[in-house]
């Protein structure tokens, strides 16, 4: 019937879009790596990746499919509710995880210029700040967790580096979005908000 067939079609499309995300950041891992031995930089040349594809699915569903390799991010803006659809690979997002410390900790770690603002305690994980479990050109086999999220009308995605997440707290980048209907002015208003607290040290 036509139910089954919508469903088989929908699983169809999943299957090829996550191929193709899939495969666009294991093919950006090898470019990479052939790069980095061909002009023989030193050390290991690395970088972080967020993919995300929207597509139209059978019943006219929109869905959301991405992934994220490092500590850029992906979040939803749904009303004025913005949500993370990604995690961190770092290792103190893996400290987040096992409960040794708070994503409020991790956030003021990670926006600090210096060790000497932290208190005793959270000292031990300031060299942590920005040292990834996963990477595009660190690592030879890449794993890749593809996932997806039905998107509604007005819900908005919001693709950022760790250049802006390391510097602007969720609650500044919900406050942004949802002070701007425009999508190419909250882009530049973030923008601003990170290189102005990037200045600040």
């Amino acid at each position: 019937n036509r139910h089954l067939d919508l469903q088989r079609q929908s699983v169809l499309i999943a299957v090829l879009v996550r191929s193709e995300l899939q495969n666009t950041l294991i093919e950006a891992n090898v470019s990479l790596q052939q790069r980095s031995s061909v002009h023989r930089w030193s050390g290991t040349a690395a970088t972080t990746a967020s993919v995300l594809k929207l597509v139209e699915m059978p019943g006219g569903v929109q869905r959301a499919f991405f992934a994220n390799v490092g500590d850029s991010r992906i979040y939803l803006q749904r009303g004025k509710t913005l949500i993370r659809l990604t995690q961190d690979d770092s290792l103190l997002a893996e400290a987040i995880n096992n409960g040794t410390i708070t994503t409020e900790q991790a956030t003021s770690i990670d926006q600090v210029s210096s060790i000497d603002d932290l208190p005793d305690s959270l000292r031990p994980f300031f060299r942590y700040r920005h040292q990834l479990t996963r990477s595009i050109g660190g690592m030879k086999a890449l794993e890749i967790d593809i996932q997806s999220r039905d998107v509604e009308l007005g819900d908005r995605l919001l693709l950022v580096s760790d250049g802006v997440s390391d510097q602007l707290k969720e609650g500044k980048l919900a406050y942004t979005l949802a002070s701007q209907n425009n999508d190419q002015a909250a882009e530049r208003s973030i923008q601003t908000a990170a290189e102005q607290m990037s200045l600040r040290g």
